[in-house]
């Protein structure tokens, strides 16, 4: 994962522990899946997710009058 745009955090509560991937100044080049594999002693697993979302343009009311 490079430089400062990722960064897996993990959190443990007791017995479990939680994964997160936190994705910085995402862009749409970022969307897709995702997958966190976890192994141990006992076996494997592993998890995916998807991200996708929408992209707004903001046009300033000034962008419209100069037409």
């Amino acid at each position: 994962m490079p430089g400062d745009k990722y960064e897996a955090v993990s959190v443990d509560n007791g017995y479990n522990k939680y994964m997160m991937l936190k994705i910085r100044s995402v862009k749409r080049s970022d969307f897709g899946s995702y997958k966190c594999v976890a192994k141990n002693s006992l076996g494997e697993t592993d998890g995916v997710i998807k991200l996708d979302g929408k992209f707004l343009v903001i046009l300033s009311l000034s962008a419209f009058r100069s037409l």
